[in-house]
C-alpha cells in the first residue's frame, strides 16, 4: 500500500491557532480513514510540552506536529499551507514561539518512518527553492513533488 500525502491550503477564516491547523491536518486524515480521532487530541496534547515549530534562515516558520501512533492506521503527510501564519512553540526553545506558515503533519505507524522522514523534511527545509516552490505552486504540483521527494 502506498503512503499517502495530503496537501491543503487554508483560508484562514476560522484559523486563529496551531490547534486549528492541527485540527485541518489531521481531518485531511480521518476523510481518508488513515487515523483514529484520538490522534489529533494526541497531537495537540504533544505540542504543548515538546513544540515542533521550527524557524528556518530566511525567518519563514514551519511545524512538524505529530501525534501518538497508536492512534495511526496507515502512514501519511498532512500538509497544511496558511494564508496567514499561526504560531507554535519553537522546537529548540519551548518557552519561544515561531509564526509558522507551513505544517507538515507526520502520521506515521512506525518510529523509524519518524525519524527517517525528519531527515528528510529537514533537507527540504535547507534548501530555499523548496520553500519558495511551496509558497508559490497549485496544490497539485506540491503534492506530487512531495509523493515525488519524500520515502517512507
Amino acid at each position: 500500500m502506498k503512503n499517502k500525502i495530503l496537501v491543503s491550503e487554508a483560508k484562514n477564516e476560522a484559523l486563529n491557532s496551531y490547534q486549528d491547523a492541527i485540527k485541518i491536518t489531521g481531518q485531511q486524515f480521518i476523510n481518508e480513514k488513515m487515523i483514529l480521532p484520538q490522534y489529533i487530541d494526541a497531537c495537540i496534547d504533544r505540542e504543548k510540552d515538546y513544540p515542533t515549530g521550527l524557524e528556518l534562515k530566511n525567518g519563514i516558520g514551519i511545524a512538524i506536529p505529530h501525534g501518538n501512533q497508536k492512534f495511526v492506521k496507515e502512514s501519511g503527510i498532512s500538509f497544511l499551507r496558511l494564508k496567514q501564519p499561526v504560531n507554535f512553540g519553537l522546537m529548540s526553545d519551548a518557552t519561544k514561539q515561531v509564526s509558522c506558515k507551513f505544517v507538515f503533519n507526520l502520521a506515521l505507524f512506525e518510529g523509524e518512518q519518524q525519524l527517517n522522514m525528519l531527515r528528510q523534511l529537514m533537507g527540504l527545509f535547507r534548501d530555499e527553492k523548496f520553500i519558495d516552490f511551496i509558497s508559490k505552486s497549485d496544490l497539485n504540483s506540491i503534492q506530487k513533488f512531495l509523493t515525488q521527494k519524500l520515502v517512507f
